[in-house]
């Protein structure tokens, strides 16, 4: 099995199967333990989505794709260009899954969405105090170029190449234990929508 968690961030495990692609190395200084540690990844792609061009990475090379709030960081044509190249370096039969911020689920608890309530209804503190609640933290935050729910998700997929009946709103295709390694690095469940795109 081999894995792509693409734009990997904070959550990078190091078993064997895991190849992680960001662009995290740009912004840790040489010499710090968090640069060394990074350094040290053998599976460490440096690679800035979009402003690179595409991943280098052979077509049909991964078995699975992990592109976990990611998307909303780009522009639509950004996100489907970003999906386009996840669709091609995964093998025939290959799993994209995708995990962002869900416009739907902030919605639904609109009302309630207060720093008091942010552990109940979000799974986690707002750490940016001054933020008046979640959805700006995390949905409307400073650094996202989108807002997304399943049926936007579903349609940036379709643009990348993706066909409908393989578009799934639950993970498929994976073993039990599969699961678990990729579970272990998906993040922000709680107020996520997570579909899975079979290539």
């Amino acid at each position: 099995m081999k894995l792509l968690n693409v734009g990997a961030g904070s959550n990078r495990p190091q078993d064997e199967f895991w190849w992680h692609l960001d662009n995290l190395r740009r912004s840790l200084q040489r010499g710090t333990p968090e640069r060394s540690n990074l350094d040290a990844e053998p599976q460490y792609v440096d690679h800035e989505l979009i402003v690179d061009g595409p991943m280098p990475f052979e077509k049909d090379s991964f078995d699975g794709c992990l592109a976990s709030h990611i998307l909303e960081h780009f522009s639509c044509n950004d996100a489907v260009d970003v999906l386009r190249d996840c669709r091609r370096i995964l093998k025939p039969g290959g799993l994209l899954i995708v995990s962002v911020p869900d416009a739907d689920y902030f919605l639904s608890v609109h009302d309630r969405d207060k720093p008091e309530n942010a552990v109940e209804l979000f799974g986690e503190l707002i750490h940016d105090t001054w933020q008046p609640n979640f959805m700006s933290y995390a949905l409307l935050h400073r650094e996202h170029r989108q807002v997304l729910t399943m049926g936007s998700l579903t349609c940036l997929l379709l643009a990348a190449g993706f066909e409908r009946r393989s578009i799934h709103d639950r993970i498929v295709g994976f073993s039990r234990e599969e699961w678990i390694e990729i579970e272990k690095i998906m993040n922000r469940r709680k107020f996520s929508v997570e579909l899975c795109a079979i290539k």
